[in-house]
């Protein structure tokens, strides 16, 4: 168990071993929970022909952005139960989705895509620089139980005089899983593309990870905050 006093000004070398670990530590279990969320997306882009309109564009970022939040959330609360010494079990991780924090987190993460995707209209770089501040919005959600423009003001203010270090770890994540796209591209030319999602589903937790790890890093950081104090987020099974 990594315990409260281990976060605080970590480096992006640190994160990322500490996601190793957090990653090999909990192996299958993270991969049953991208696969639950991303093997149904993966067929549904499968099955529908999706064409250069906007609208197509919108079905298939949609179900996309949809499919990470769930994926995500489920991963945070078990990220949460290990650093707190509990055991995490895939029935309890599901579980963990609650009516109430799929809506906040489904109406949050449109809004947020809906920001980004205008910012990259809008000559592209403003959506950059709004998808590094709005990159913690679902362990926002999940962990402090915020929604909405509410949960996106309270993680511009965590990331306020950090907006670089995070940018770092988001282009060493985007590097990792580009690298790995090309590789597969030059081994497996047209069946690359199944083994681009089968390598998705193995990476959807190494992603979520670092950044939830980020986030618990910038919040002890700047606030003094202590992992003990999320036991009332375990107790009430959300």
């Amino acid at each position: 168990m990594r315990t409260s006093n281990a976060f605080g000004m970590t480096t992006v070398s640190q994160i990322l071993r500490e996601t190793l670990a957090m990653y090999r530590g909990h192996f299958v279990l993270f991969l049953s929970l991208a696969a639950v969320i991303y093997v149904p997306y993966y067929l549904f882009l499968s099955a529908v022909q999706l064409e250069g309109s906007v609208s197509a564009m919108a079905g298939a970022i949609v179900p996309g952005v949809v499919a990470q939040a769930l994926a995500s959330a489920m991963m945070i609360w078990v990220i949460v139960r290990s650093m707190l010494g509990h055991e995490a079990g895939f029935v309890n991780a599901l579980g963990s989705l609650t009516p109430s924090l799929v809506v906040r987190l489904l109406g949050t993460t449109l809004l947020v895509t809906a920001g980004v995707t205008l910012g990259f209209f809008l000559f592209i770089v403003p959506g950059l620089v709004l998808l590094v501040w709005l990159s913690l919005v679902n362990q926002v959600v999940v962990v402090e139980g915020m929604a909405y423009i509410e949960a996106v003001r309270r993680c511009m203010e965590i990331i306020r005089g950090s907006w670089w270090r995070v940018l770092s770890v988001l282009l060493v994540l985007v590097l990792i899983n580009l690298t790995a796209l090309v590789v597969l591209n030059a081994l497996f030319g047209e069946a690359a593309v199944v083994f681009g999602q089968l390598f998705g589903i193995l990476f959807v937790p190494f992603w979520s990870i670092a950044l939830t790890l980020l986030y618990f890093d910038l919040r002890t950081e700047k606030e003094g905050f202590v992992i003990e104090s999320l036991g009332a987020l375990i107790s009430n099974g959300q």
